[in-house]
C-alpha cells in the first residue's frame, strides 16, 4: 500500500503551514511590541529558544529540515 502524499497535496499542506507560521508570527510581533518591558520578554524568548533546540536536536525523528526551519523563525 502507497502511503505517499500526492505532490499537489504535500505543496497544498506546505502553503498551509507557511500560512499559519506566518500568521503566528506577527501574533508574536504584536504581543513583543506592546509589552511593558520588551527587552526582558525577548531575552526570555532567547533562553527559552535554545533550551528548545537543544530538545529538539535530541529528537531522533527531528531532522536538519525540522532544525533549520526552527532556526529560522527564531
Amino acid at each position: 500500500m502507497d502511503t505517499t502524499m500526492p505532490p499537489e497535496r504535500a505543496t497544498h499542506a506546505i502553503l498551509h503551514l507557511i500560512g499559519q507560521t506566518h500568521a503566528l508570527f506577527l501574533v508574536c510581533q504584536a504581543l513583543v511590541r506592546t509589552h511593558p518591558f520588551p527587552e526582558k520578554l525577548l531575552e526570555e524568548i532567547n533562553g527559552l529558544s535554545q533550551r528548545e533546540l537543544v530538545n529538539l536536536e535530541l529528537l531522533p525523528e527531528a531532522g536538519d529540515v525540522v532544525i533549520d526551519g526552527y532556526q529560522f523563525v527564531n
